[in-house]
């Protein structure tokens, strides 16, 4: 039990996670083909949906945080981007290079990434973000 409740963030983070990584799938798989954007601006309106799902989670149920004032939680928020911008850009550099040079799988590619952009995003979160619990 003591396992559980020392890593707890880590355990609900992998949860919503793994919700963020289906519904930004989801989206990449929509955009780039249903609607034939391409693979990297796909991959861009995916993220950036799916950063303000990731926010509202990170914030409520993984990491907790109780500050309510509209001021901190835009600070939360622009810190967030930030962080998620970072590893956005290797989602980005990622995709591009596996898919379009590369000729690799996209949805395959597209999980492939969204386990190294979690881990980053994850200590980020930690680490920079909500560390005020």
């Amino acid at each position: 039990m003591n396992v559980l409740k020392k890593y707890r963030d880590f355990f609900v983070y992998i949860v919503f996670g793994f919700q963020a990584t289906i519904l930004n799938a989801l989206l990449y798989m929509i955009f780039y083909q249903k609607f034939m954007i391409s693979n990297v601006i796909s991959t861009i309106i995916a993220w950036t949906i799916t950063l303000v799902f990731a926010f509202f989670t990170n914030k409520f149920f993984v990491y907790k945080s109780t500050e309510r004032r509209v001021k901190y939680i835009f600070v939360e928020f622009i810190n967030f981007f930030l962080c998620r911008l970072l590893s956005g850009v290797l989602d980005v550099i990622f995709m591009f290079i596996s898919v379009d040079l590369l000729n690799l799988l996209p949805l395959l590619m597209k999980f492939i990434a969204a386990l190294g952009v979690g881990l980053i995003n994850y200590f980020g979160g930690k680490l920079f973000i909500f560390k005020s619990r």
